[in-house]
């Protein structure tokens, strides 16, 4: 049999050498990702290859997926849910769903070896079944010459840690959510800048406004980079508002749950909402930071330039003012800025523990009515399949949406459900999923 890839060697690559590989707001480490020295070692690889499920080469983000069944940690399984519902190549699709299937079956610690997973993952994405391989006594212990990480990650944040991290999640998005909304510091520091640039367009048919661009160039920039800064912040809106309202009474749920008490009703769907609102919420956020830096870059370049635009006949009046606006400005989205890194470190803390923890909260429910899906007994024959009916409380009952009937497993094709929504997803028969 030939030699099962590496995949994380093939992200390491990527990720170094192309930049449509190297994951938005991530630190790449200098060291090998194989054979990481220590645990705080393994989390930053851990981190490159969840972030590299998001980057705009869709081999990298392929192989990425790949890369997290290899090193067999199973936090990550929310995020590479909530990945599956976002891509659109086929290939990208059944990676994920391969990943996803050989850290439910062979986690580390369920004795598989990082070679095994490497296998296995390769078994699924290419319709071989899967194996459970099992190596007792020796999980992680590389075949010579392999070259793997010789384990992944295990370590459980502490209860306490985990209501740290959700409290300070909290707090940094309850922050941030106000910052670009109607009437907010930032709203209001945009106007008087985009008055005062109206009012120089409006000067003279246009004349003194074409002779700042000239002086200025990046005059002309500070409209569409203002706008460009409105419609991101205006794409967080929802997702954040989603996190906010839920993560209070998520973080009271794990507070009883720590102290004991039954697990909260809905709370493995609300752990499921913040996976997946979360992971393009970061992705969101990232594109606010870029695009804010560039704005302050554009408005301190055009501040510093005042004397310039003093000169020109007939705006000279103006650039106290067009100085004075620029200047509050650049205050209020250095300050946004700082929020939104809150964020960004919060929830990179919280996604590190969530999707295992939501993993143990799940819970699986039955159903009293067997699979109703039509299969073929013989040539002539039909009938039901009569399998049993399980889903998880966190989707909805597995019903098909259009006709109705009570599916198993293998009869059903998962529908993912909005960001906000309260299930993780609905169902429908393999029949109405090709129609």
């Amino acid at each position: 049999m030939d030699e099962p890839r590496n995949y994380i060697a093939e992200v390491e690559s990527a990720v170094r050498r192309d930049p449509l590989s190297t994951p938005a707001g991530i630190k790449v480490p200098a060291f090998p990702f194989l054979n990481p020295a220590d645990d705080a070692a393994r989390e930053e690889v851990l981190s490159v290859l969840v972030a590299a499920l998001e980057v705009p080469n869709g081999g990298t983000r392929k192989t990425a997926a790949f890369a997290l069944a290899q090193l067999g940690d199973p936090r990550p399984l929310g995020v590479l849910q909530a990945r599956r519902s976002d891509e659109t190549g086929r290939g990208n699709i059944e990676a994920l769903d391969a990943a996803i299937s050989v850290l439910h079956a062979m986690p580390h610690g369920s004795g598989s070896t990082e070679f095994e997973r490497r296998q296995a993952v390769a078994d699924v994405y290419w319709g071989r079944p899967l194996k459970a391989r099992i190596s007792p006594g020796n999980e992680d212990a590389e075949p010579p010459g392999t070259g793997g990480t010789s384990a992944a990650l295990s370590t459980l944040t502490p209860q306490s840690s985990k209501l740290e991290d959700l409290s300070a999640f909290q707090q940094a998005i309850d922050t941030l959510a106000p910052t670009f909304s109607k009437g907010s510091l930032i709203a209001k520091a945009i106007v008087p800048v985009n008055q005062v640039l109206e009012h120089l367009k409006s000067m003279g048919f246009g004349v003194p406004w074409k002779l700042a661009t000239k002086a200025v160039p990046p005059v002309a920039a500070i409209g569409d980079s203002l706008a460009s800064l409105q419609r991101a912040a205006e794409r967080l809106a929802t997702p954040s508002r989603t996190v906010s309202c839920i993560l209070p009474s998520v973080v009271e749920s794990v507070r009883a749950r720590e102290s004991g008490v039954e697990d909260t009703p809905g709370l493995s769907g609300q752990l499921s909402t913040i996976i997946r609102v979360t992971s393009p919420l970061r992705g969101d956020l990232h594109e606010l930071s870029r695009l804010t830096n560039s704005t302050c870059s554009v408005v301190a370049t055009v501040a510093n330039s005042m004397d310039r635009l003093h000169g020109i006949k007939g705006i000279g009046s103006l650039t106290n003012s067009l100085k004075d606006s620029l200047s509050h400005l650049e205050q209020s989205l250095r300050a946004a800025e700082a929020s939104n890194m809150e964020v960004v470190s919060a929830s990179e803390r919280v996604l590190r523990w969530l999707p295992a923890y939501y993993a143990d909260v799940r819970k699986a429910v039955h159903s009293p009515t067997a699979c109703q899906a039509t299969v073929r007994a013989s040539f002539w024959k039909k009938d039901m399949c009569g399998s049993s009916v399980q889903w998880f409380d966190d989707e909805a009952p597995a019903v098909c949406a259009r006709c109705g009937i009570s599916l198993c497993a293998q009869h059903r094709v998962e529908v993912p459900s909005a960001s906000d929504s309260a299930v993780r997803c609905t169902w429908v028969c393999v029949d109405h999923s090709r129609k």
